[in-house]
């Protein structure tokens, strides 16, 4: 039997969703269904929902003794919104506390400094071309962000 309780678990919310997003994207084999059908198993392995997406955000998820018999729909949507507000954790603080804006000190070493100004002009123009061969993409502009830093460091 389903219930809100037994599927507000993280690991459980988190198969929900990927199989949400899989079944919205046409990729219900990733999940052991096919095209906008995924199916979701429980911990040992045994599938206990069948989720359909019918597309404009609207899917229908069945469950129980036998497919097609009990829409758990509605279960399935508590439990989400459950697990989301129920799992929550608070954001992370960053280790290197970075003052938003350069203290004085650093401005007047950076401004003493004519050789370190010239590399960081350097610096700054082969991102911003690096930046504009990869189209903006994200993943080229960090491989050439890597690339420009690796090179000019080691």
């Amino acid at each position: 039997m389903i219930t809100v309780t037994s599927l507000v678990h993280p690991t459980m919310i988190a198969k929900i969703r990927q199989g949400l997003k899989y079944a919205a994207l046409g990729q219900g084999h990733m999940m052991g269904g096919h095209g906008n059908r995924v199916y979701i198993a429980n911990a040992k392995g045994h599938n206990i929902m069948r989720l359909n997406w019918l597309g404009k955000g609207k899917f229908v998820v069945y469950g129980g003794a036998g497919w097609g018999q009990i829409e758990v729909t509605d279960i399935v949507k508590e439990a989400i919104q459950r697990g989301c507000s129920a799992n929550r954790v608070a954001p992370r603080k960053l280790r290197c506390d970075m003052p938003e804006k350069p203290s004085t000190q650093a401005k007047a070493f950076v401004a003493g400094n004519p050789s370190l100004q010239a590399r960081l002009l350097k610096l700054a123009t082969l991102a911003g071309i690096s930046l504009s061969l990869t189209a903006c993409q994200n993943h080229g502009a960090y491989t050439a962000i890597v690339n420009t830093l690796s090179g000019i460091l080691c």
